[in-house]
């Protein structure tokens, strides 16, 4: 059957430690994202008791702020992919890949933090511009799907052998 070879690796099998941290590593993560989710509605509920009085008028700054929004999702996007494909071409011979699993986290940080930066725009939209809650809270909706979308994940190339 499976013989001890070294403390915490059987011959045949992926390193138990590794598995163990992998799991330590990913319940840290789903706690951090736990708490972004949380902060968009907090955040929601401080714009509309901070600033409730709001103005129909358009200007220009709101396309801005709207942009700035798609170009955060857009760089939430691409670079969340791009360093996720960097993690997942790493060797899959060792599950611990520091390099691996550095690039795993910070592919869940970049997307994160561009989902945040869509509340954050809404913010700017409903206390600076005068928005009202409608036109803000579909940017405080859009960051939540973001955020839920990016939701930490288990990766099977990561503990695959």
């Amino acid at each position: 059957m499976w013989t001890l070879q070294r403390k915490g690796h059987y011959a045949g099998s992926v390193n138990v430690l590794s598995i163990q941290e992998t799991r330590s590593k990913l319940g840290t993560l789903r706690l951090i994202h736990a708490a972004f989710v949380v902060t968009i509605p907090l955040v929601a509920w401080v714009a509309q008791n901070s600033c409730p009085s709001a103005s129909n008028d358009r200007t220009l700054w709101h396309w801005v702020i709207t942009g700035l929004a798609l170009y955060s999702a857009l760089v939430g996007f691409s670079f969340r992919r791009k360093l996720m494909r960097r993690s997942e071409d790493a060797p899959r011979n060792d599950a611990s890949n520091p390099k691996a699993v550095r690039q795993w986290r910070a592919a869940h940080f970049v997307g994160w933090a561009a989902a945040e930066a869509i509340a954050f725009y809404g913010v700017v939209l409903q206390m600076v511009l005068g928005g009202s809650i409608w036109e803000a809270s579909f940017f405080y909706a859009v960051a939540l799907l973001l955020l839920l979308l990016w939701t930490p994940r288990r990766s099977t190339t990561a503990l695959s052998a």
